[in-house]
Parts: structure tokens; C-alpha cells; sequence
């Protein structure tokens, strides 16, 4: 993801980007973090995490809003490979 399209990403893009492309997930692995460590940084479960990856569920959009937040930092931090 392009820091553009993480500034003006909506919910439901970032479902289609969770179900169709599996980016969030990608990204999370290329810079070596658990599920674990993603929810802690969002403030929600582990299981929470998973279910946004595997497209099972939404997050709210204050969740969304940190998500995005962090996949941004990831992203940027890890030279957008």
C-alpha cells in the first residue's frame, strides 16, 4: 500500500484489501511482528487482528483509523518493499 492510498482509505477498501490481496497481512510479516504485536499497537485482541486479516470482520472505525495508522508507519519504516 502507497502511503496515498492509506490516507484516503475507507472501510470498505481496506476489506477488499484484506480479502482480494492480503496486503495489511504482508506487510505485518515483512516487518517481522506478530498478530500479537499489531494488537497490542490498536488496542484490541489478538483474534481481533486475525479476523480483520482473514476478512471475517471489519474493525470499527476508530480501530480502523489505528490499523491503517500503523500499516502506514510499516510501510514507510519498511521502504514500501
Amino acid at each position: 500500500m502507497n502511503d496515498n492510498m492509506l490516507e484516503t482509505l475507507d472501510l470498505g477498501e481496506l476489506r477488499y484489501k484484506v480479502k482480494f490481496t492480503h496486503e495489511p497481512r504482508d506487510i505485518r510479516e515483512r516487518c517481522g511482528l506478530r498478530l500479537a504485536d499489531v494488537a497490542r499497537a490498536c488496542g484490541c485482541a489478538t483474534s481481533t487482528i486475525s479476523h480483520w486479516e482473514t476478512a471475517k470482520h471489519l474493525p470499527s472505525r476508530r480501530l480502523a483509523v489505528r490499523y491503517i495508522e500503523l500499516l502506514r508507519d510499516l510501510e514507510r519504516r519498511s521502504g514500501g518493499q
